[in-house]
């Protein structure tokens, strides 16, 4: 029994490995041959992957990559252009390009009909929310300055005479076309302003005395520029005197606020020390304009006038005297011309006006 066993073992062995010599196969070539042609590369501009410098040659992190792969291959190849990855990945599945780089990602569609190398780049997604806390803090802390209250009321000190200077260095001050520059007045120069004054006795004359940054005051000489622009030929000349009345008055009027006053009959003048205001605060003698002193400046009234009026040692009494000048400007309108349309359309601005003072 034993014998016959061996002789059956011996016999199945033979049959196996007859089995295996009958359906043995060459082996594949782990590496197989390079086609030996010029390579057509399918690429397209995409920084920084594949950047075209402008002799047409090519360069970028994609580009580097198959550069090394082509040197150590020994590879001889071209770099052909295209649009855009779906033209590179359709010519790569129909055989019209050997290969294709540039930043094209990998996707399981794409991995049906092209076959792709090991990923070489991964790019993730980050989101950045606030922590509540101000972006200013948040820089002063990230560079180590702890700011406490007292800091930041020298710091705010610093910044507010830093805007000041710049609005005094920087900021223009050019009047409107057809009118004489800004001048400034002092006790010198108060002469000119005097001799302006005389110059036309046949005209109606009109003194403003302004804050450069009061909004009503703002809003008054526009409302008496819009009263100018209704009588183009009337003879008037207005004298507008900016002076500093708010703490934000820093200084000489900006191009904006003097352009409020457009017309070409008027002259605009900085009076810091207030010259004018104690001069028709004399010579209005027991006349009040209804409101707008400061510390006992007069500000923010209308002075007008008459023709034959002349400026002597002393500034004539005015034969209207009002303020504030967005609500007296109509009513010298009307007293004047008869057109009350103006003083009766603004009254209710006017009196919200009235109340802010």
């Amino acid at each position: 029994m034993s014998a016959n066993r061996l002789q059956v073992f011996v016999v199945l062995l033979m049959l196996a490995l007859a089995c295996l010599r009958a359906h043995a196969q060459p082996a594949i070539p782990v590496n197989p041959p390079l086609p030996d042609r010029e390579l057509v590369i399918a690429t397209r501009e995409v920084p920084p992957f594949a950047i075209k410098r402008k002799d047409g040659s090519w360069h970028g992190i994609s580009i580097a990559l198959w550069h090394r792969i082509a040197e150590r291959l020994h590879l001889r190849y071209r770099f052909s252009e295209q649009a855009t990855n779906q033209e590179i990945l359709e010519g790569v599945a129909k055989g019209t390009f050997d290969a294709g780089i540039a930043a094209i990602t990998i996707t399981a569609a794409r991995e049906r009909i092209v076959d792709f190398t090991l990923p070489y780049y991964t790019a993730g997604l980050g989101v950045a929310v606030s922590t509540g806390e101000p972006r200013w803090r948040a820089i002063f802390r990230n560079r180590g300055i702890h700011m406490t209250r007292r800091k930041w009321m020298i710091f705010g000190v610093a910044a507010g005479v830093f805007l000041a200077l710049f609005w005094t260095v920087a900021a223009r001050h050019q009047t409107p076309a057809g009118q004489p520059p800004l001048a400034d007045l002092t006790h010198q120069s108060l002469s000119q302003l005097r001799q302006e004054f005389n110059a036309v006795p046949d005209s109606e004359r009109v003194l403003l005395l302004l804050s450069p940054t009061c909004p009503v005051c703002l809003k008054g000489s526009s409302v008496l520029n819009a009263v100018l622009k209704s009588h183009p030929g009337s003879k008037i000349r207005v004298f507008a005197i900016w002076e500093p009345i708010l703490p934000t008055d820093w200084g000489r009027p900006a191009n904006t606020v003097l352009g409020n006053l457009s017309d070409e009959r008027v002259l605009q003048w900085w009076d810091k020390q207030h010259l004018v205001a104690n001069l028709l605060r004399e010579s209005a003698g027991s006349q009040d304009p209804g409101c707008c002193t400061s510390n006992g400046t007069l500000w923010d009234v209308i002075a007008v006038y008459p023709p034959g009026a002349r400026w002597t040692e002393t500034l004539p009494a005015p034969h209207f005297f009002a303020g504030p000048v967005v609500r007296g400007a109509p009513q010298w309108d009307a007293k004047v011309t008869g057109n009350n349309s103006r003083a009766d359309s603004s009254q209710p601005q006017d009196q919200r006006l009235q109340k802010r003072l």
